[in-house]
């Protein structure tokens, strides 16, 4: 009788956090996508990775629900200007980035926040940004993969 009642609360809880959020604004950072980076030296002497195009700027790709009243971007932990927060952005935004000398072949971390009447919904992707050249493959720190 007990693992009933159990069983019947459980359920009563998944359904009402499903139901209640659909209304919290859904966000994705499209481009670029996020990765694991695995250290090894020794194992990745030899990787070669592509270069950042456009002397530097990537080109960040947001996507956001209907829903989505503000948008709030960060880069590295600050904010991107425009985004700081964006009321009423479009479903798709496309954002240039640039990325210093100092800043390549460092963890770049970027941060993003929709938010409506309900709540916030905040995702973040990590990089490593390889040097800019012209469209060569560069040595790469360490080793990165998808995930």
């Amino acid at each position: 009788m007990k693992k009933e009642i159990f069983a019947v609360f459980v359920s009563f809880v998944i359904f009402t956090s499903f139901v209640g959020a659909a209304d919290v604004p859904r966000v994705a950072i499209i481009h670029p996508k996020q990765v694991k980076i695995f250290v090894h030296p020794e194992q990745c002497r030899d990787v070669e990775l592509p270069a950042i195009p456009n002397g530097g700027v990537i080109y960040l790709q947001v996507y956001s629900s209907s829903t989505t009243n503000e948008l709030y971007i960060e880069f590295n932990g600050m904010p991107v200007e425009g985004y700081d927060p964006n009321s009423n952005p479009d479903r798709f935004e496309r954002i240039a980035i640039y990325i210093s000398d100092e800043e390549q072949n460092k963890v770049a971390i970027i941060g993003v926040s929709a938010k409506n009447e309900v709540g916030t919904n905040t995702v973040f992707a990590a990089f490593i940004p390889i040097p800019f050249n012209p469209g060569y493959l560069n040595p790469g720190i360490g080793c990165s993969t998808m995930y």
